[in-house]
């Protein structure tokens, strides 16, 4: 026999089932919402990233990689940044100038006489077409020399460098370097040395 009590209790009990039946869906909604705005949040994060493409593999017959090396090289020597300029070395022509126990400088301006206090104002690349052959490209370069205490009217000079670039390997990296810079590292200033004035051309810059 019921009493006055139970119906009220059972439908207390329904209640109570209908209230958390209907917890459980809004949680769920909850949970994908959120998963959904993450997603979307990280793919705007990976989409807006710009990946850039892999650097071309080294190449000594790049007309451009080679430019950019002589470019950088004559930038540093007008900069009077010598330093900066024999870490573009090749490991072979920086031994060859250690063992000539010169400066890089010396050895570069060797051609020129009392060259000590002359700075180069400008550098360039001459018209000439590269030599190229399998290991190096060789480029004709101008460097227009200042001398100290020059007069207003005074020509200014210039000095005809080839420069030999070259590829190595350096650990598991290959590089471009400067193997060479128109004569032997080792090369003593010539007392005979004499310069060029602009457009004219040097036995340096025919071969």
């Amino acid at each position: 026999m019921k009493t006055e009590l139970e119906p009220i209790a059972e439908r207390m009990n329904l209640e109570e089932n209908k209230n958390s039946g209907g917890f459980i869906p809004v949680a769920l909604w909850f949970v994908a919402l959120v998963c959904v705005v993450s997603a979307f949040l990280i793919y705007q994060k990976v989409s807006s990233r710009h990946i850039l493409p892999p650097p071309p593999p080294v190449d000594v017959k790049s007309p451009r990689q080679v430019n950019e090396l002589t470019y950088k090289f004559n930038d540093l020597v007008r900069s009077n940044n010598w330093d900066e300029a024999q870490k573009l070395l090749s490991a072979e022509a920086a031994k060859k100038l250690a063992d000539s126990k010169l400066t890089f400088r010396e050895s570069f301006m060797a051609q020129r006489k009392n060259s000590k206090d002359e700075t180069i104002q400008m550098a360039e690349r001459t018209p000439e077409e590269p030599q190229v052959d399998d290991t190096s490209v060789t480029v004709n370069n101008v460097y227009f020399i200042k001398k100290p205490n020059a007069k207003p009217d005074e020509k200014i000079e210039t000095m005809y460098v080839p420069l030999t670039v070259v590829q190595e390997k350096v650990g598991d990296q290959d590089r471009l370097a400067i193997g060479a810079w128109g004569v032997d590292p080792a090369a003593k200033p010539s007392p005979s040395a004499s310069s060029s004035p602009v457009g004219s051309s040097t036995s340096e810059a025919k071969k």
